[in-house]
């Protein structure tokens, strides 16, 4: 039996590091749930960022999360009120993911998910960081 949707992608990622929901029900739960990602300026694309050293887009679980992060670093052209965002579904999202970067969840907080790029096409599943990831 499946387990009721999450409210929102924040809750989906809690249950997902508490052992509540496996790996199959997280990613169901990502492809139905709304996340918001930084949005490229100059054309209708998904920002990525080295995060972690390593070429990364970004996924928030809500606009709170992505206001945190925006304030969190110290590119100046990530600051709050000047970054382009858009909030589609996890499976909108990933018709239109840069190709070659991670999927990073929540960079940053506690419990952040990332799924690496060369996992991205092959069907693998999300995985989950020991630690959070730290912006760069």
């Amino acid at each position: 039996m499946s387990t009721p949707l999450a409210p929102d992608l924040g809750d989906a990622v809690a249950d997902y590091a508490a052992g509540a929901i496996d790996t199959a029900e997280f990613h169901a739960k990502f492809n139905a749930l709304t996340v918001y990602a930084v949005r490229v300026a100059s054309r209708p694309a998904i920002a990525a960022y080295r995060i972690d050293g390593t070429l990364a887009a970004p996924v928030f679980s809500s606009l709170a999360a992505l206001a945190r992060w925006c304030v969190q670093t110290a590119d100046p052209q990530r600051t709050l009120g000047e970054v382009g965002w858009f909030a589609t579904t996890g499976a909108d999202l990933m018709t239109v993911w840069p190709p070659g970067a991670d999927l990073v969840i929540d960079p940053g907080a506690p419990g952040s998910v990332r799924q690496p790029a060369r996992l991205m096409r092959s069907g693998d599943v999300l995985t989950m960081r020991a630690r959070p990831t730290e912006v760069r």
